[in-house]
């Protein structure tokens, strides 16, 4: 009994270590299996409570920013019927990112940036305010729309790298790309609810009551700001220099480090020869559709749908390309999407074309943003931020430039040259950006 015991033994030991080892090889198996699962992780970012103080009041600002371009657009439009002084109006509030714009990336990295902003909203908010009761009034002229939107405008060149640097600041650098793809998200959204609410306003109400709306939209982000604290924010040594010292260093920064210049040379595209296409979306509305400012509307809301998609898949699933390569892609995807719309003369390929520019606009932001918060020392962002933002203020000279083309040659040629230059531009730097290419 004892040798066939033993000997049974034996055999059970043998059995168990086969099977212990097949199951030791099975398991790392399933586990890098589990690991290859996409991880649905849309909203994570939003689990800290700073963040979701500055998300909440960036989607009342942008939805404030779009009701202003849908309304100021249509009302240049409708007291001048000039493709010329709408496609300039479009992108004057740029101006002031020339002048302010580099100064405001030096404040933001000596200041508290929460107060910063709390300044630039009052001023957003008071200049909304009184220059709906000037429209209420009935004695409102282009000039006055010129006027208002340059104010608007050196309040927002203090905003942009400020809001931008606090997405940083809010949330741990693990859950940066997830963040920033949820604040493209504040901006696609509100472009898909706001300009079609906008355009209806407009059509029942006229224009006065869209500005007092946006000046109420403005005053939320800096109630939310308040209570705001921002807990990844490094201590900076910014402030023991001189200011111009400071500016300096952030363009020394800037130039010295190729991958970070490429980027922000990329961002020139989008802003300077497909963003004034959308200018013109009150004449093609107007002048090419033959359809009213509830169709503007409409069509600026479908290019928020496009934006919109892409951000939320990002925010879900990431990128399924590096981030480098995707927005060099999404370049070409936005230009060829104002060349389809310059070729229309129907309103469902328009409907097409600005979903088009919307989804690449928004991946390429994504992208192209959370690349650079991700490479620049938080001591330097306010700074980069403030350069990255600098072709903003070029933005008129292109909308200047299309707007004169449209005026004197026909809205839909105009459009259709410059994504071509664009669409050329990004063929260009997806040879060249080597580098770019490989960022991940």
């Amino acid at each position: 009994m004892w040798p066939l015991s033993r000997s049974k033994s034996k055999g059970l030991l043998a059995e168990e270590e086969r099977l212990a080892g097949e199951t030791s090889s099975v398991a790392p198996a399933v586990r890098q299996e589990k690991l290859r699962r996409p991880k649905v992780r849309t909203f994570s970012s939003l689990r800290h409570r700073n963040f979701r103080y500055l998300w909440t009041g960036n989607f009342f600002n942008n939805g404030a920013n779009w009701l202003q371009q849908v309304t100021i657009g249509w009302l240049v439009w409708d007291l001048s019927h000039s493709a010329f002084l709408v496609g300039t109006v479009g992108g004057f509030r740029a101006v002031p990112f020339l002048v302010v714009g580099p100064w405001a990336g030096v404040m933001a990295d000596r200041m508290d940036r929460r107060k910063l902003v709390l300044l630039s909203q009052g001023l957003l908010a008071t200049c909304a305010f009184l220059f709906a009761l000037l429209v209420l009034s009935g004695r409102v002229q282009v000039w006055h729309a010129f006027l208002y939107i340059t104010l608007s405008g050196v309040a927002h060149s203090i905003l942009q790298p400020v809001r931008q640097a606090l997405v940083a600041n809010t949330v741990p650098k693990e859950d940066l790309g997830n963040a920033y793809a949820l604040n493209v998200v504040t901006i696609t959204s509100s472009r898909f609810l706001l300009p079609a609410v906008g355009g209806l306003l407009v059509g029942a109400f006229g224009f006065k009551v869209n500005f007092f709306v946006e000046s109420m939209l403005y005053l939320v982000l800096a109630l939310l700001i308040i209570p705001m604290r921002t807990p990844y924010r490094e201590a900076s040594k910014a402030h023991h220099a001189s200011a111009l010292t400071d500016l300096k260093e952030g363009v020394k920064y800037v130039w010295k480090d190729k991958p970070m210049l490429q980027l922000i040379v990329m961002s020139f595209i989008p802003n300077f020869l497909v963003q004034p296409c959308l200018y013109l979306l009150p004449v093609f509305a107007g002048a090419v559709l033959h359809r009213g400012p509830e169709i503007y509307g409409i069509l600026l809301s479908i290019n928020g749908i496009g934006g919109l998609t892409a951000a939320l898949v990002i925010a879900s699933f990431g990128f399924i390309l590096k981030k480098g390569l995707a927005s060099l892609l999404m370049l070409t995807v936005a230009a060829f999407g104002a060349i389809m719309l310059g070729q229309s003369h129907w309103l469902l390929l328009s409907m097409l074309a600005v979903a088009l520019i919307g989804f690449g606009q928004s991946t390429f932001r994504t992208s192209n943003g959370t690349l650079i918060q991700t490479l620049v020392p938080d001591g330097l962002r306010g700074r980069v931020m403030s350069v990255y933002h600098f072709d903003h203020g070029f933005t008129p000279l292109a909308s200047f430039g299309i707007g004169l083309f449209a005026e004197f040659y026909t809205p839909t040629g105009a459009v259709t040259v410059v994504g071509m230059i664009g669409l050329a531009l990004s063929i260009y730097f997806l040879l060249a950006f080597h580098r770019v290419r490989q960022l991940a």
